[in-house]
């Protein structure tokens, strides 16, 4: 949500794809009244057009493609069906006119976020201070092979690694220390510090 409407202020026109099923930004960016139908799920599951689901948000140059809980559905809806891993990327192929699209995803590896790797050409992880989070980028680094190798997404590339809700304790230090050895380059400069200011921004 931050880097879409970062972006947005600084010029560009900004499409923010919701696709995970807890619907978070699509409740941040809706200011807590939550998103109508047409919807990502309508879009992958019914076939509606991706431009009757996108509405303007509260920031200029930012528009957003919601979600809502029935997002979770599409797991399984589609697990039978043809060109399963392929609906996001022929839906945001019709949408013209965006300077940066960015996909907002859940952790967990799914139906979902398979379509969302074969649509995207980088994928940017946010990591914050804990000794799981280095699990979780051996397992992502793998997803991405895997879409590279099989799918249509031949230049897909992990684009940077971001560390959030970071602390001054030796724990996180100890696992900046480690992904900063691991990825060199790929790990963004700057931090973003664990701070409640963040969540009451988002709640007001």
């Amino acid at each position: 949500v931050n880097g879409a409407v970062g972006m947005a202020k600084r010029g560009l026109h900004v499409l923010l794809v919701d696709a995970d099923p807890q619907s978070n930004t699509s409740w941040v960016m809706t200011q807590g009244r939550g998103a109508e139908a047409p919807t990502l799920t309508e879009v992958l599951l019914e076939g509606t057009a991706p431009v009757d689901a996108v509405r303007p948000s509260g920031t200029p140059g930012l528009d957003l493609l919601p979600a809502t809980g029935r997002l979770a559905d599409v797991n399984f809806a589609l697990a039978g069906e043809m060109g399963r891993e392929r609906r996001l990327r022929l839906a945001l192929a019709e949408l013209e006119g965006y300077d940066i699209v960015m996909v907002d995803t859940g952790p967990s590896r799914s139906l979902i976020n398979v379509n969302v790797l074969n649509a995207v050409g980088e994928v940017f992880c946010p990591v914050d201070g804990g000794v799981f989070s280095i699990t979780g980028l051996v397992s992502i680094q793998g997803v991405i092979a895997e879409v590279r190798q099989f799918l249509d997404n031949r230049d897909l590339r992990l684009g940077g690694l971001l560390l959030t809700h970071a602390k001054r304790d030796n724990l996180c230090k100890d696992v900046e220390g480690q992904v900063r050895a691991a990825f060199g380059p790929l790990v963004f400069r700057t931090s973003i510090p664990s701070n409640t200011k963040v969540g009451e921004a988002h709640a007001r």
